[in-house]
Formats: C-alpha cells, sequence, structure tokens
C-alpha cells in the first residue's frame, strides 16, 4: 500500500490482524490524511480505531467511550493536545498516550507525562509497536 502524505509517498505492507479488536485506539490529529493513515494502519493489526480531530472532540468522545491507547498530535486547533493531555490527568484518567508530532515530541513527553513519543515523519511499523506496547502496559495494570 502507498498513502501521499504532503506530498511524500509512504509504502508499506498491510500485516495480517494481530491484535484483538477489543482495546480500542483514539486518534487524536487534526491532519485527516495522516489521522486516515494511522486509523487504517492500526485497524489493519486488528484495533478497533475511533479519530477525533482536536482535543476538544477527544474528551467528547470520552464521555462515551474508554480508549486503551490515545495517539495524540501536539499542534491541533480548538484544543491543542498539551492541554488536552493536561486536561485528560487532571481529571484522573491514566489512559496511556502516543505522542506523535513534528513538534517537540520528546519534550511534550516529558512535560505532559505523556507515555511515549514518535516523531513525523514515522515508519508506521514503528507505530503499531509502540501503541502495541502501551496496550500490553495497558492491559497489565488493569
Amino acid at each position: 500500500m502507498c498513502v501521499v502524505l504532503s506530498g511524500i509517498a509512504v509504502a508499506w505492507t498491510l500485516p495480517r490482524p494481530t491484535w484483538r479488536a477489543d482495546v480500542m485506539i483514539l486518534v487524536v490529529d487534526d491532519d485527516p490524511a495522516l489521522s486516515r493513515m494511522v486509523a487504517l494502519t492500526l485497524r489493519n493489526d486488528g484495533f478497533d480505531v475511533v479519530a477525533a480531530p482536536n482535543g476538544a472532540v477527544a474528551l467528547e468522545t470520552l464521555r462515551t467511550r474508554e480508549a486503551d491507547v490515545i495517539v495524540l498530535d501536539l499542534e491541533m486547533p480548538v484544543m491543542d493536545g498539551r492541554e488536552f493531555l493536561r486536561e485528560l490527568r487532571r481529571k484522573g484518567r491514566r489512559t496511556p498516550v502516543l505522542v506523535v508530532s513534528a513538534y517537540e515530541a520528546r519534550q511534550g513527553q516529558r512535560e505532559l507525562g505523556a507515555d511515549d513519543y514518535l516523531n513525523k515523519p514515522f515508519n508506521p511499523d514503528d507505530l503499531v509497536e509502540r501503541v502495541r506496547a502501551l496496550a500490553s502496559a495497558e492491559g497489565e495494570s488493569a
């Protein structure tokens, strides 16, 4: 499969689903093409995926659905990833968060208490590996 993001072709093979479909991943990113690519990649690995275009919509989604892992961009309109993560933690939610951003992902992870980070652009296999690790850790602590 090949997806073009911002003029750059990204190619990868789609693995057979290997994860339980009852593990829900919330993808929070305002870039529709990237959000679709992330959702497709994770769904093809067997995850249930819900997408939100900003932190405000993500918080609303979490009112009715429980996420096992959140994949979070930092730079978004309405409510950015930093504000979303602060609000999530303020509410006492310890859902594992993978910060995926072209901007200061590592710094955002450290400052905000995210569980892991991945800089854009990224290899889809790395995304799946990190989400699996966070979902496994969440499952062990539940």
